[in-house]
């Protein structure tokens, strides 16, 4: 994964959910507090992002084109993620615990 400027941050929000309590309003809190991190598989056009701050990780898109190294630079961060992103994250990182969260 490469950084992206946070200003592009804007452009991607509709990649999240929004409008609710809990560890998805990750991308709304970056947008507002402009702390957080913007991140692409790809500069141009990406096909999966994420969202970083305060140790949380927000993961979306289409994780069949990530190489297992890409996902290095969200490494001992919670990672919120929809299931198909399970094998990736399980080939990138040697542990990967599942945490149940309820909001």
């Amino acid at each position: 994964m490469i950084e992206l400027p946070r200003r592009e941050l804007p452009s991607y929000l509709r990649w999240f959910p929004g409008g609710t309590a809990g560890p998805t309003s990750l991308a709304e809190h970056v947008l507002a507090t402009r702390t957080g991190r913007l991140w692409a598989d790809r500069a141009d056009r990406p096909r999966t992002v994420a969202i970083t701050c305060a140790g949380h990780v927000l993961l979306s898109g289409d994780p069949g084109v990530l190489e297992p190294g890409s996902l290095v630079p969200l490494a001992n961060r919670y990672v919120l993620a929809p299931a198909r992103f399970l094998p990736a994250l399980g080939s990138a990182f040697d542990r990967v615990v599942p945490w149940e969260r309820m909001v």
